[in-house]
């Protein structure tokens, strides 16, 4: 498969036509672009920007949705600016247009180009999107406000009752009130709000 080099000039990327097909020749399979201010996206997808997900749990809010470098579950934990790089990049994703829809959202990882956070029996994984409507369904939340009343919460597209949530340390889908453990009503707002902060690292 072809692989673009790098361009020339500040500001410019070598793109891949999603849609194109592989000829072998990065003249063909690749454009070469420069963001335009105001301009409209060349794909629909294209990257949108780069965020870290900060819990407002008590007792937590230093704590951020990261990907495991062993297995592929997310999790809540500390970041900081004295944290390794790789723990920066792995609680930094790029937020683009919902996959099922395109007025929601989904968060791609920046270190694992490909993969997004989506549920799975409730609980969260980073899995590499597979083109599904299965997968783009769990892999797309609606934002609204939080359910504290503050920060930002993110409604499951095919689980409307269900939210974000963190619970010991572990990402799932919950609702408020219910028979999983993470359905735990107690701190569920809190639990399931977040902040959009700054991300940590950049694309590497």
């Amino acid at each position: 498969m072809a692989t673009p080099t790098l361009s020339s000039g500040a500001g410019k990327s070598a793109s891949h036509f999603p849609e194109g097909d592989d000829t072998d020749s990065n003249c063909s399979d690749f454009i070469v672009g420069g963001p335009t201010p105001g301009g409209e996206n060349t794909f629909a997808l294209d990257p949108g920007p780069l965020v870290s997900i900060q819990t407002t749990a008590t007792g937590g809010t230093s704590d951020f949705i990261k990907h495991d470098d062993t297995d592929d579950l997310v999790v809540t934990a500390p970041i900081t600016a004295s944290s390794a790089q790789t723990d920066k990049l792995d609680a930094t994703f790029m937020e683009t247009p919902g996959l099922a829809d395109p007025s929601c959202v989904s968060f791609e990882s920046v270190n694992k180009p490909g993969s997004y956070l989506r549920h799975q029996n409730f609980q969260f994984h980073l899995q590499p999107g597979d083109g599904s409507t299965l997968f783009s369904q769990d892999a797309t939340f609606c934002p609204q406000t939080g359910n504290s009343g503050t920060g930002v919460s993110f409604q499951s597209v095919n689980f409307t009752t269900k939210h974000i949530r963190t619970f010991d340390n572990t990402v799932y889908l919950a609702s408020d009130g219910g028979t999983n453990p993470w359905d735990d009503a107690t701190t569920w707002a809190t639990d399931s709000s977040w902040l959009v902060a700054q991300p940590w690292a950049q694309i590497p």
